[in-house]
């Protein structure tokens, strides 16, 4: 790989790897030489990562502070290849206002932490992926609070992408540290909605990014908890929260049952009619019915004569906020003429409209 900055060259070995930054040397354990590929270094950074990877992907996670023994983060001054792993690269004054940026250089994960907040310096540690690189969070916990989420919530509400955060702060002698009482950190997690449409880009099931919110692991009771006072950015494409703790956190897109917006179009519903058509001010056409908009993520819409006899019952349940109907009842006959009345409802939501049908 090409660059301008310092490179780290890696070689592949049988056991351990070598890694040379200039005349410093550190090496695994009794390693034979391989292929060597190069990563351009960015040993500067606030992060500590490098913001790029060789072909084989490998990325290089370097610090200057204490960190972690064993198989977690290497000592101080130490270089370790772990992918999705960023790591400090000094210790920063507490009484300073610091910004540290992990995950994607080009859309970054940001933490944001005022003067004061820690009562001593301190070196920030972050993974990407912590449930193949933990830092301090047992994978077990998080596997489990995934269940749980998915029992007493839904299919809608999980972290975008499965992407999960972990973050570690340690002081001076490596030991876990919090923020105080009068202390405040901000934390923001990207999303992606490239095409401006509201909607996250490649989430399955689709997901709202006005439902977004960043959510923090309870590890004592296996449990993701949303958190108050977040705040969405579409332009920039992140989510914004204040934290009083460094642990595991997600961005995920909770499910909305409000159904105050909910209106259908067009209204009459006139398909043959001289207007007929999908335009503004146009009566619709066979082909695309009527259509319920503003919908939220799960509900019901049923359809009733002016009598009170039910003529159709749809569920909605794939998280896109229209749903069409054919203007058909339950046995897949054409609605006849007339008006009619729907009921839209989700959990303790409910509104009711009119329509009129002209075949």
């Amino acid at each position: 790989m090409k660059g301008s900055g310092p490179f780290i060259r890696l070689s592949r070995a049988v056991s351990g790897v070598v890694l040379v930054l200039g005349s410093a040397v550190f090496a695994g354990a009794s390693s034979r030489s391989g292929e060597t590929v190069a990563i351009e270094a960015d040993c500067t950074g606030v992060s500590g990562g490098v913001g790029s990877s060789s072909a084989d992907g490998f990325g290089l996670c370097s610090t200057l502070g204490l960190g972690y023994g064993g198989s977690r983060l290497i000592s101080a001054g130490g270089y370790e290849i772990r992918h999705g792993l960023w790591g400090g690269s000094m210790l920063q004054s507490s009484g300073s206002m610091n910004m540290f940026c992990f995950g994607d250089p080009s859309h970054p994960a940001v933490l944001q932490i005022s003067p004061g907040t820690l009562e001593s310096d301190y070196v920030v540690y972050a993974s990407t992926s912590p449930l193949t690189q933990p830092l301090n969070v047992a994978p077990a916990v998080v596997r489990e609070a995934m269940a749980n989420l998915q029992k007493n919530l839904s299919r809608f509400t999980r972290p975008l992408n499965d992407q999960i955060w972990e973050i570690v702060v340690v002081d001076a002698e490596g030991r876990n540290v919090q923020p105080s009482a009068r202390g405040t950190a901000v934390l923001t997690l990207p999303f992606s909605d490239e095409d401006a449409d509201g909607m996250v880009d490649g989430a399955v099931p689709p997901v709202r990014v006005g439902s977004l919110s960043v959510w923090w692991l309870d590890e004592a009771h296996s449990l993701w908890v949303k958190l108050p006072g977040g705040a969405v950015d579409p332009l920039r494409q992140n989510v914004s929260v204040p934290i009083r703790h460094f642990s595991v956190y997600a961005v995920m897109g909770a499910p909305t049952f409000q159904v105050g917006d909910v209106y259908a179009f067009p209204v009459p519903w006139r398909p043959q009619g001289s207007r007929a058509g999908l335009g503004p001010g146009q009566t619709g056409t066979l082909s695309d019915g009527i259509t319920f908009t503003n919908m939220p993520e799960q509900a019901v819409v049923r359809v009733y004569t002016m009598s009170g006899n039910l003529v159709r019952e749809i569920l909605h349940s794939d998280g896109m906020p229209q749903l069409k109907w054919d203007v058909k009842n339950s046995s897949g006959e054409d609605v006849v003429s007339g008006t009619y009345i729907y009921v839209v409802e989700s959990h303790q939501s409910r509104k009711k409209g009119q329509l009129v049908i002209i075949r």
